[in-house]
């Protein structure tokens, strides 16, 4: 069905975590479209912003992703979904962070964003419990090298 995948599939282990939370087939009726790519569309369309009836044709037919997407988000579904692809998520940032520890050193501290960004208490304990300091950036103070600059002229200015 699929030509190339989308930066939004699911990995092999996404989906053995989301597999299980899925409704299981009924016995009588039409043969079931593959959840799998029923959930891949829904994140493309999520990521994408694009109305239903622009989904791409190398996803299920449009109709039948808006009708799972709809029943999920009565029933609780999408919320149940999402619970366990952000724990794998936290996990795989304190996993980049351990191999950055091995590879190099520990950082003294890392700057990161209050946003999207740091969206875990994990990296937090990671940081406490090796002794890293973490930087949180704060709104309206400028970093990085533009900041630098603007230092720069004001103070030669």
């Amino acid at each position: 069905m699929k030509i190339a995948p989308y930066d939004t599939d699911l990995t092999d282990r996404q989906w053995q975590l989301l597999e299980p939370l899925l409704p299981a087939a009924k016995k009588r009726g039409r043969p079931r479209t593959p959840l799998r790519a029923v959930c891949d569309a829904i994140f493309y369309m999520a990521k994408a912003g694009c109305p239903w009836r622009r989904l791409s044709t190398t996803f299920p037919p449009w109709k039948t992703v808006c009708h799972h997407f709809h029943q999920w988000s009565r029933n609780g579904l999408l919320g149940q979904l999402n619970t366990p692809l952000r724990a794998w998520a936290r996990q795989a940032e304190v996993e980049s962070l351990e191999q950055l520890a091995y590879f190099r050193r520990l950082p003294e501290s890392i700057t990161v964003d209050n946003g999207a960004e740091f969206c875990s208490r994990a990296v937090d304990a990671w940081a406490y419990a090796h002794g890293v300091k973490l930087d949180f950036i704060r709104p309206g103070k400028p970093v990085g090298e533009r900041a630098h600059r603007e230092l720069q002229r004001e103070a030669a200015g």
